[in-house]
């Protein structure tokens, strides 16, 4: 894509590493280069093992690399985790004179917004539009191009634990790359798969991955929760595995092929080969046992995820519904699970809006990876035309992920 600046995507969850490479030009992220790798090190969001992280992350950035003929030197990296929190801020910016507001004034007045007083421990890794007032008025959405003197934002940060974003920035930095930015694991997936009807009307997004759950709440096209639960598809996985009788390979197989969130959809003399996916002894074992191991544990975890709203004021309407993605999203009788327990209609939602050889990122998977290219794009600050590249940190440092070089 001649004249595209080029911005990496590295997703480093608790099953797979994920870097993605995308060419960015005018509204449009074409998908260039793909590497996804093991995980090993990171559990629930947090580096457990900083050596073994940083040679999955390097793994991953190598097959990028080679897919793509790019020499990756910096990414925008997802976190996850029940250290993210989220809490209201204001900010004001005064005009020297009454003019145009410019997408810059809007970067502008969220830069004022981020709070001074950090508590110590914590890094705030965004601060998020919900509304803006021009010269008094308020409830305006966009309001770049409106005349103003004065520009106000209500909005949200997000903040995360300080000790375990330097973690990964050091197994990152090991890996032999630079941290651009870190992102909202949440975030990022809310822009690859939401539409803008849903954001509007009011959707909840949950992106249950291998050992976290994510959520974002979004009404009136603003971000007004976002947070994580410490739990995910691989405690699924051990629940099988451990009433099961079988190793945790076999059960995630088992898992994946087999089971189903919904007991009573699954009938009482259907059995599995367990024996079958491991070295054991050849026994059978029933579908509905492992159906009910699922929806113990998964009800579990889309209660947690509801009661982690209602902190944050959810008020329990949900016109567009759910939209629900992630690796255990694949998972059978999922979103008729998630439909009962929060009433409200639900889907399954995978990245859309991309070009280039997309046919490999379309999955519930890769939400988070590609949500990562999209939220750079959506940023104030006219990124796609290279404007912003003059800027050195902050807002202006994006889209300066990679240098192209032909790999040998």
């Amino acid at each position: 894509m001649a004249g595209a600046q080029v911005v990496v995507g590295l997703d480093i969850g608790t099953t797979k590493v994920c870097t993605l490479i995308g060419e960015v030009k005018g509204d449009l992220v074409q998908v260039v280069g793909v590497g996804v790798s093991p995980s090993r090190g990171i559990r629930k969001g947090i580096v457990v093992d900083m050596e073994d992280a940083a040679a999955a992350i390097a793994a991953s950035l190598k097959k990028a690399e080679t897919f793509s003929g790019y020499k990756i030197v910096g990414a925008y990296v997802a976190v996850s985790g029940a250290h993210i929190e989220c809490e209201p801020v204001h900010g004001r910016l005064a005009l020297s004179r009454e003019r145009a507001l410019s997408k810059q004034d809007l970067a502008d007045v969220l830069s004022a917004a981020r709070p001074e007083d950090v508590p110590e421990g914590r890094r705030v890794l965004h601060v998020l539009p919900k509304g803006y007032v021009v010269d008094g008025e308020d409830g305006i959405n966009n309001p770049v191009g409106m005349l103003a003197s004065t520009l106000e934002v209500e909005g949200l940060t997000v903040s995360a634990g300080s000790a375990p974003l330097l973690n990964v920035a050091r197994c990152v930095e090991r890996a032999g790359i630079q941290i651009d930015a870190f992102v909202s694991a949440g975030v990022a997936s809310a822009y690859a798969t939401l539409t803008e009807t849903e954001k509007q009307l009011g959707v909840l997004l949950i992106d249950v991955g291998g050992g976290t759950t994510d959520i974002a709440w979004i009404r009136e096209d603003a971000v007004q929760y976002v947070g994580a639960v410490p739990f995910g598809g691989n405690h699924v996985t051990n629940d099988l595995s451990m009433v099961l009788g079988v190793p945790f390979a076999a059960a995630e197989e088992l898992k994946m092929r087999y089971t189903s969130a919904l007991p009573g959809s699954v009938p009482g003399e259907e059995t599995v080969d367990a024996g079958s996916f491991s070295d054991g002894d050849v026994r059978q074992v029933p579908r509905r046992l492992m159906a009910e191991v699922a929806e113990a544990r998964l009800s579990e975890l889309l209660s947690l995820a509801g009661e982690e709203l209602k902190i944050g004021g959810f008020d329990s309407v949900l016109p567009a519904g759910v939209v629900l993605t992630g690796g255990a999203a694949q998972l059978r009788g999922m979103r008729e699970l998630v439909q009962d327990i929060f009433k409200v209609p639900a889907r399954i939602g995978q990245p859309e809006g991309l070009g280039g050889p997309v046919d490999s990122v379309v999955s519930p998977v890769y939400s988070t990876g590609v949500g990562l290219l999209k939220w750079v794009l959506a940023q104030p600050g006219d990124l796609a035309s290279g404007r912003s590249a003059r800027r050195n940190a902050g807002l202006g440092g994006r889209l300066k992920g990679v240098i192209k070089t032909f790999l040998p």
